[in-house]
């Protein structure tokens, strides 16, 4: 953003919300997880939501998934991450435990569910917009 010249559309400024989900619900998952390292069920666990949220940087890369030509937003990349990576936790859970989902997988997929939730309840609001149009434009003239 400070290279380039800023977008004068406002509906741009939605594809930067990504942004602040993932490095401000890393930094949760991260520290809680080294909270747990103690228990290492807990820890695994949360390492792993950890990683789920840097991985969707890659798979916003993958211009071959037909999610990446819908005019849908962001939730597609959220739908297919989760399902990818929560269905097997999920599964794992259900196998070793005979039938019970781990605490940790159930509290992680609700901050991780919340996060999104938060970031799609933005998503195309002028609120968001002009908050993150104004941002860019103070970062430009201090830098």
């Amino acid at each position: 953003m400070l290279v380039h010249p800023l977008p004068d559309k406002l509906a741009i400024y939605d594809e930067l919300l990504p942004g602040p989900y993932i490095y401000l619900t890393f930094p949760i998952f991260l520290v809680w997880a080294y909270h747990e390292r103690r228990r290492p069920m807990w820890h695994k666990r949360l390492m792993l939501f950890a990683l789920f949220l840097s991985i969707g940087a890659a798979v916003q890369r993958y211009v071959w998934l037909p999610m990446y030509h819908t005019r849908a937003g962001y939730w597609p990349f959220i739908a297919f991450t989760d399902i990818a990576l929560l269905v097997p936790l999920v599964t794992f859970d259900l196998v070793t435990l005979r039938g019970r989902l781990h605490p940790s997988t159930l509290r992680g997929t609700a901050v991780l569910v919340a996060a999104q939730a938060v970031m799609l309840s933005l998503w195309g609001t002028d609120l968001w917009r002009k908050f993150a149009y104004g941002l860019s434009h103070a970062a430009i003239r201090l830098a």
